[in-house]
C-alpha cells in the first residue's frame, strides 16, 4: 500500500485557520492543531494535468509544473508588499530549506498572486532581502489569466480587502492589500499535490517527513518495477 498524504486540492483546503483577514494579525496555531487541521487522505488532483507559463525573479520563462517535475516541489504564495505574514511564510521556508540541507532533495518556488506590482524586478529584490542565492529556489510571476487559473488549482483564496475582487482594477490605489490563504505546498516529482502546511508555522521536521516518505514511495514504486 502506497503512503497516504494530506490532499490540498478542492474548497475545503479554503478553511478559515488559512484565511489572514487583509494579512492581519495570524491566530496563533500550535504545530499539533495544524497537524490535526490536515486531512490524511489520498491524492485527488494532478497538477500536471494543465501547464502555465510563468516568469522567473531573472525574467526568464518557465513552464509550471513541467519544467519542475522529477523533483519534489515545495511552494508558497504570496505577495512582497504584504505587511505580515507573507515574509513570515518566506522566512519559515527559507528556514525549512536550511534544516533540509541536502539530504532530501527538493525544489523550492514562491508564486506571487499580485502580479500588478510583483515584476521580476521586484521578485529579485525581495528574493535578495531574504538572502536567497540558492538556484533551487526561484520565485515566478505572470499574467493575471495565468495566475488566477494558478490560484484556483493550487485552492489559494487572495481577494482585495474591501473589494472581494482577485486582481485591481486600473483605478484602485496602489496600497491596497490582500486578504488571503496562509499556506504551502508540497507537489511531488510526478506534478501531483500531495500536502498542505500552515505556510508560516509548520516546522521543518514535519516537511522533512514527508519527503522521506515521497522518497520511499519512489523506491517503493521503482523496485516494483
Amino acid at each position: 500500500m502506497g503512503v497516504s498524504f494530506r490532499v490540498l486540492f478542492g474548497p475545503l483546503i479554503v478553511a478559515a485557520f488559512l484565511i489572514l483577514p487583509g494579512c492581519g494579525d495570524e491566530p496563533s496555531q500550535s504545530p499539533t492543531q495544524q497537524a490535526e487541521n490536515t486531512l490524511d487522505l489520498d491524492v485527488d488532483a494532478h497538477l500536471a494535468d494543465t501547464s502555465y507559463s510563468l516568469v522567473r525573479h531573472d525574467s526568464t520563462t518557465v513552464t509550471f509544473p513541467d519544467d519542475f517535475l522529477g523533483t519534489p516541489v515545495i511552494l508558497g504564495t504570496i505577495y512582497t508588499s504584504c505587511p505580515n505574514v507573507c515574509s513570515k511564510i518566506t522566512a519559515n521556508m527559507r528556514d525549512i530549506r536550511s534544516a533540509l540541507g541536502d539530504t532530501l532533495n527538493a525544489q523550492f518556488v514562491s508564486v506571487t498572486f499580485d502580479p500588478h506590482r510583483d515584476t521580476p524586478a521586484q521578485l529579485a529584490q525581495y528574493r535578495s532581502s531574504f538572502d536567497l542565492d540558492d538556484t533551487r529556489w526561484q520565485f515566478l510571476t505572470g499574467d493575471t489569466t495565468t495566475i488566477g487559473a494558478l490560484m484556483d488549482r493550487l485552492g489559494v483564496r487572495h481577494v482585495l480587502k474591501g473589494t472581494g475582487q482577485e486582481f485591481p482594477s486600473a483605478d484602485v490605489d496602489s496600497s491596497y492589500i490582500y486578504t488571503h490563504s496562509n499556506q504551502i505546498v508540497l507537489i511531488d516529482a510526478q506534478g501531483r499535490l500531495r500536502a498542505t502546511y500552515g505556510g508560516s508555522q509548520t516546522p521543518p521536521k514535519l516537511l522533512a517527513r514527508d519527503l522521506k516518505a515521497l522518497q520511499n514511495e519512489s523506491a517503493n514504486t521503482a523496485s516494483r518495477r
